[in-house]
């Protein structure tokens, strides 16, 4: 930890991660056939749930449904949200400018 500046150095390695971003791709790999969910994806916003996949563009978060190989319908309530998050059983977030957290069970 810097003493002078109260916090830890960072990374330089996750600095460069944070920064970088490309087109996001899936694959089936029982039939091998690939295919580009999004033009652009931060490389460190991707994650995956279930049949979903998170990921941040330009600010905006982005959700994907794998099953229907399309947008899933609820990229409309966190697109712009201020926090948002995926696991294996859920999907939560909290719009921007409000106090509450909404939660979309998996299961």
């Amino acid at each position: 930890m810097s003493p002078a500046a109260g916090t830890p150095p960072a990374d330089a390695d996750q600095v460069l991660l944070n920064q970088l971003n490309g087109s996001l791709q899936a694959r089936d790999v029982k039939s091998g056939r690939q295919w580009q969910v999004s033009d652009r994806a931060d490389v460190a916003s991707v994650a995956r749930g279930g049949s979903l996949v998170l990921w941040r563009s330009d600010s905006q978060a982005h959700v994907y449904d794998l099953h229907a190989r399309a947008s899933s319908p609820l990229e409309a309530q966190v697109r712009g949200a201020a926090l948002v998050t995926l696991s294996a059983s859920s999907l939560v977030w909290q719009s921007s400018g409000s106090a509450q957290f909404f939660v979309y069970d998996l299961k």
